[in-house]
């Protein structure tokens, strides 16, 4: 509305013309308006003019009325005016506030600088870097569960279809990751839902399963091959759903549990059976399956050609294997075709009017004189279920007629074979030559024992002799009583053993040669190299062996000619010695007549005792190849004896001491210092027997026990030579891998 205002214009030019908001801030304005506020200023014009004289002390003021269209406002608060501030002090405030944002800044950084950063150990959110939005999480800082380290700080996951390079850049919150993805050509890595999921447009949901309602494929399972059929998950026509995933529709023979899921569409097939018991894909009765072209064919009649049993009508009984025609179906060849199926062939006695009508497979044929069916009686005899041979090997049987005796057969009547065609009494059957041929005698070669005289107890046994196997003993512990004439009233009896006098014999094939008995002068005894211990001929025992007669010892003319004598140095144990004037050579392995005083000897460790040729019952010794007594002896004209020795002392006299004994010390080659009756020599220092002997309990030097010599311990074994014997278990033996030579008289390595 229109406000009217009355203005003081000083006439004076230079003072200008008073505004209305200098009169108004003077509160000389009128105001004509619907305000209601008192003012002090006048309202009359002649009023104002003498107010405005008065108080602006405008002597010459010329007073105007003006109307001005003016809106009307509310009165200003006084805390909107505006005030006016001087510029210094808005220059100080500013620079206050630049200064207090960058010590703010600072104080910030530094204290955020402190916190822990990514991946470092916390134990409360105060402990991480707030300012890139780290919190504490298991003891790690780390950002939430919504966001992600990009390098610097945490940012917020990516949502579907973004870029990515690890799942943790990618929304979990909607169950994202990140995955290579194929568009087209173009392979990128973005965020996306997991292969078991889809995407909604919100999230990843899970793919859904069989027969659940669905409205794209994509919601479909694809990984079991489901697709969305008509609202549903659900497999295409040619798979069906096998509980885990949709799979091919199965062919011919293949498990099932109901008819789709088998190939019913393209093949024909059907389940045999139905839930909740597994059946197979089969076709339809009176239909088969052929592999040609994976589908079931027509099953075909009476004389169609076929290939296969299973091409024929199974319900009428064809098949495609006749003998008589297998390229057609047929009926099996003990059946025939009576113009509706195949039926069985008749056997013996059935009334037939033609030969088809006989079981030709049991040999039967149409007798066109009686019109029965019958074998052929010539050759040929009803058995009840065919028609046999004349009895061959084994047939049953009640009378010789029965059997062939075109092959030598009977029918037994008595033993296992009772009943059947068997060989006669000393026979049996040839595979061969399919006869009964008779039994062989001994020493005869065989393959079997069925082929030898089982009526003398003769089997077939291998025989090293002749490097075969022939007819022998049963028992190597008998004998055969022709062997000399070898007839079918000889027969096996035990052998003969040691020492029988009442029988004689003529050969040691009677005699127990398993124990080493020999036919010797017509009695079974032991051969001379060899002794009776009262179980078996043992070889006779090699010098120093212990004894407890001569026959036991090497005494034969030719041998060592070993006596079983007490030894030279006493005890109760006899050995097999040579006689007291003899030495014994191990090398040579005889006795040999000693060398007697003053006659030429030899050394060597082949002899025994004193490893020398020299008569050791008179105590000599082989002085420089002379037999001799040692200069600690003397000659009495029987033996040598000792002379006593004595040894000047200390005090310039002469004392009586003894000689050295067993292992004394002695000066090396100085054997006159030691006891030499009791057969010690100065070796080594040490008084000592010789090589061939060993110091005995009963403080001598005996001999050395040859092989299966009783000893204690193996120094009583003789090991010069190389013979190489061992004390095991109580006797002189060889060691494990090593065998005792009689010829040679010393172990030799086995294999």
């Amino acid at each position: 509305m229109p406000r009217k205002y009355n203005t003081v214009t000083p006439k004076s030019s230079q003072l200008g013309i008073t505004t209305a908001d200098e009169l108004e801030s003077a509160s000389i304005l009128s105001d004509d308006g619907d305000d209601n506020t008192t003012r002090d200023a006048p309202r009359d014009p002649n009023d104002f003019q003498s107010y405005a004289i008065h108080n602006l002390q405008l002597e010459d003021a010329e007073i105007q009325e003006l109307h001005v269209e003016h809106t009307p406002s509310k009165p200003v608060s006084p805390w909107k005016k505006t005030f006016e501030i001087p510029r210094w002090l808005v220059l100080i405030f500013t620079n206050f506030l630049i200064i207090l944002v960058i010590v703010t800044f600072c104080v910030v950084f530094v204290y955020q600088k402190s916190k822990v950063g990514v991946g470092e150990s916390c134990s409360s959110d105060s402990n991480c870097n707030s300012y890139v939005d780290l919190m504490c999480t298991a003891g790690k800082c780390s950002c939430s569960s919504v966001k992600f380290w990009n390098g610097r700080r945490c940012v917020s996951q990516r949502t579907f279809n973004r870029s990515c390079t690890s799942s943790s850049q990618c929304d979990s919150l909607v169950k994202l990751t990140c995955r290579n993805i194929t568009i087209g050509s173009y392979t990128d890595s973005l965020c996306w839902c997991a292969s078991s999921r889809y995407w909604t447009g919100g999230e990843c949901v899970d793919l859904k399963t069989f027969n659940e309602t669905c409205s794209s494929n994509s919601e479909c399972d694809f990984s079991d091959y489901l697709t969305c059929i008509n609202g549903r998950c659900d497999c295409n026509s040619t798979q069906f759903w096998n509980y885990e995933y949709c799979e091919n529709k199965r062919l011919y023979g293949s498990q099932c549990f109901s008819n789709y899921w088998c190939n019913n569409a393209t093949a024909g097939l059907q389940c045999s059976t139905q839930l909740p018991t597994a059946g197979t894909c089969d076709c339809l009765t009176n239909q088969y399956w052929w592999t040609g072209n994976n589908t079931c064919m027509q099953q075909l009649s009476y004389n169609s050609s076929c290939s296969f049993d299973y091409q024929c009508l199974t319900n009428l009984s064809l098949s495609c294997s006749s003998s008589t025609n297998p390229t057609s179906c047929q009926c099996a060849d003990n059946y025939w075709y009576n113009s509706t199926k195949c039926t069985p062939k008749f056997l013996s006695g059935s009334t037939c009017t033609n030969a088809i009508q006989c079981d030709n497979t049991v040999s039967l044929s149409c007798n066109l004189t009686t019109y029965t069916c019958t074998c052929n009686e010539s050759i040929n005899v009803w058995d009840g279920t065919d028609c046999v041979a004349r009895r061959s090997i084994g047939g049953e049987c009640s009378s010789n007629s029965e059997c062939l005796a075109s092959q030598n057969l009977v029918c037994a009547t008595t033993g296992v074979w009772a009943g059947t065609c068997a060989c006669p009494t000393n026979y049996y059957w040839n595979t061969s030559t399919s006869l009964c041929v008779i039994k062989k005698l001994w020493n005869t070669t065989c393959s079997t024992s069925y082929e030898c005289y089982d009526g003398g107890y003769l089997s077939c046994q291998p025989s090293a002799a002749l490097n075969t196997t022939v007819c022998d003993c049963s028992n190597y512990t008998d004998y055969w009583t022709g062997f000399l004439s070898n007839t079918y009233s000889a027969y096996c009896t035990p052998k003969i053993n040691y020492g029988v006098s009442s029988f004689t014999c003529t050969s040691s094939y009677q005699c127990r040669d398993y124990n080493y008995v020999t036919c010797v002068s017509g009695q079974c005894t032991c051969s001379t190299d060899r002794y009776w211990d009262g179980t078996m001929c043992e070889p006779r025992l090699n010098y120093s062996y212990p004894c407890t007669s001569t026959s036991m010892c090497r005494n034969w003319a030719s041998g060592p000619n070993l006596q079983c004598l007490t030894p030279p140095s006493g005890g109760s144990i006899q050995q097999c010695l040579c006689s007291p004037t003899q030495y014994f050579d191990y090398c040579l392995d005889s006795c040999y007549t000693a060398a007697g005083y003053q006659q030429a000897c030899t050394i060597s460790s082949c002899y025994a005792v004193s490893s020398s040729t020299c008569d050791q019952s008179k105590s000599l010794s082989c002085i420089n190849s002379i037999c001799n007594c040692t200069n600690t002896q003397w000659w009495n004209t029987a033996s040598c004896v000792s002379k006593g020795k004595f040894k000047k002392s200390d005090f310039n006299q002469y004392d009586f001491f003894r000689l050295g004994t067993y292992l004394d010390s002695c000066t090396t080659g100085q054997n006159y210092q030691c006891e030499e009756y009791n057969l010690l020599s100065c070796v080594g220092s040490q008084c000592q027997c010789a090589s061939t002997m060993y110091w005995s309990s009963s403080n001598y030097c005996a001999a050395k026990q040859s092989y299966l010599g009783a000893c204690s311990s193996t120094n009583e074994c003789l090991t010069a030579a190389g013979v190489g014997l061992s004390c095991i278990s109580g006797q002189c033996k060889c060691s494990s891998g090593y065998s005792w030579s009689s010829a040679l008289q010393q172990c030799v390595a086995t294999g």
